[in-house]
């Protein structure tokens, strides 16, 4: 290996690289519960049945497949949600930018338009 290279690894980072350490954190995490926000919190998963009954219902075996299937659903699916998310950015995401600190407010704002969008 480089020496370079091993005094970059095992060196003390300067500010400016623990921040790009922290962007990088931070984006693999988002990235890595995606799957899981648009499973639950979208109606992705009720769109896939739908398809996926009425595909069994036209009588043919694999015509869609699945991944046509899925794509239509994620299409669909962002298409439905697009104004609660518009909602929840206007009401919870851009007043806690702006100043308001409060956690309460910020977590319990979002959870009024999806429990209305998705009822249990």
């Amino acid at each position: 290996m480089n020496s370079s290279a091993i005094a970059l690894l095992t060196g003390p980072m300067k500010g400016t690289e623990m921040a790009t350490v922290m962007e990088i954190f931070i984006l693999l995490t988002v990235l890595s519960l995606g799957p899981l926000i648009l499973v639950t919190l979208s109606s992705f998963t009720r769109i896939v049945i739908v398809l996926s009954f009425l595909r069994q219902a036209l009588g043919t075996q694999q015509s869609p497949s699945n991944q046509i299937i899925i794509a239509l659903s994620l299409f669909l699916s962002f298409h439905v949600m697009s104004p609660v998310w518009t909602k929840i950015e206007a009401d919870a995401v851009t007043p806690s930018v702006r100043g308001c600190r409060c956690a309460n407010f910020s977590l319990n704002k979002p959870a009024k338009p999806i429990s209305r969008c998705l009822p249990i």
